[in-house]
């Protein structure tokens, strides 16, 4: 079986994207025509990163509702603070891993 070398850009031998070759050839081996899942895999691409924010901004949202009705004190400052840390970490996932992996799989 013959090794590839992976580069920084993620292509194998300077020539081809790996991650959208490896997602096709998934695809093929489950029996999935190749238009379709290139196709579906475009269409996931467009969205995803639209529905990231949707959802962050949801969360948001959703976490200043439980913080104004949070308990004073300690505890609420602990919970802003943990609030805060959970809404860093995803757009941390939204701007860095997701980006990323979007690039790749294009």
């Amino acid at each position: 079986m013959r090794s590839h070398r992976f580069t920084q850009s993620g292509r194998i031998s300077g020539e081809y994207r790996c991650a959208r070759i490896v997602f096709l050839a998934s695809a093929r081996a489950l029996g999935i025509a190749a238009a379709t899942a290139q196709r579906n895999l475009d269409r996931m691409l467009r969205s995803i990163l639209g529905k990231a924010d949707r959802l962050i901004e949801q969360i948001e949202f959703e976490n200043a509702q439980v913080s104004s009705q949070s308990a004073r004190g300690d505890n609420e400052n602990m919970l802003k603070a943990a609030l805060a840390a959970e809404i860093r970490l995803l757009n941390t996932v939204r701007h860095i891993v997701l980006k990323d992996m979007v690039k790749q799989l294009s």
